[in-house]
């Protein structure tokens, strides 16, 4: 997504690591204001350390969230189970979701 690519030239990504939590508070209501495409929240506030120089990722928290929004535009999809963070990976045909029983150690 072309508009997630401009926002990381600009530093927002990274905003969570490098900046204040009020520089995260403004980049999220801007965010939502606008109704940007794409996992916000699990990009700039759940993941940024995870990412590993990926652009988008995502995270399923069963059973609270047990799907991972957007998992079609993500570059990482991530699944929390007891407090460990697995990475998953999507079926073939999918789509937006991510069932949480899909990861791997």
């Amino acid at each position: 997504m072309a508009v997630w690519r401009q926002l990381a030239d600009l530093g927002v990504t990274s905003i969570a690591q490098d900046g204040e939590p009020i520089d995260l508070v403004v980049a999220m209501e801007s965010i939502g204001f606008h109704a940007l495409p794409g996992p916000a929240i699990e990009t700039l506030a759940v993941l940024p350390d995870h990412l590993g120089g990926a652009l988008l990722g995502t995270v399923a928290i069963p059973p609270h969230v047990p799907y991972a929004v957007d998992a079609d535009v993500a570059d990482r999809v991530f699944v929390l189970r007891g407090g460990i963070l697995h990475t998953a990976s999507a079926a073939s045909g999918s789509t937006r979701w991510i069932r949480a029983v899909r990861c791997s150690k």
